[in-house]
């Protein structure tokens, strides 16, 4: 690779006008409230609680499930429904905080 002097810029007068002719020429034709008024619908946050929801609602049925499944089954609840249910609480809490 060839290196340059250190008084002479890698970029020169040129090129930076040619830069920005560039940018100009790929400069946007719309005005800031039609950029607005195209992507008005663009919100996806309608997608993102769906993505949320289901998993929060799966894990919440079938945490009750087993319990149910255990206290019917005739084995009891032990230390490790205990410890599931403190995290399915902590995922439904920390996923609740981090959606608003």
């Amino acid at each position: 690779m060839k290196a340059f002097p250190p008084h002479q810029p890698y970029f020169h007068a040129t090129h930076t006008r040619l830069i920005s002719k560039v940018d100009d020429e790929m400069a946007s034709t719309f005005t800031p409230a039609e950029l607005a008024a195209m992507h008005e619908s663009d919100s996806r946050v309608t997608e993102i609680h769906w993505v949320y929801s289901v998993p929060i609602a799966a894990s919440i049925i079938s945490t009750g499930l087993r319990l149910y499944a255990k206290r019917r089954g005739g084995n009891g609840i032990h230390l490790d429904d205990y410890l599931i249910v403190i995290a399915t609480v902590c995922a439904t809490a920390n996923i609740d905080r981090n959606t608003g």
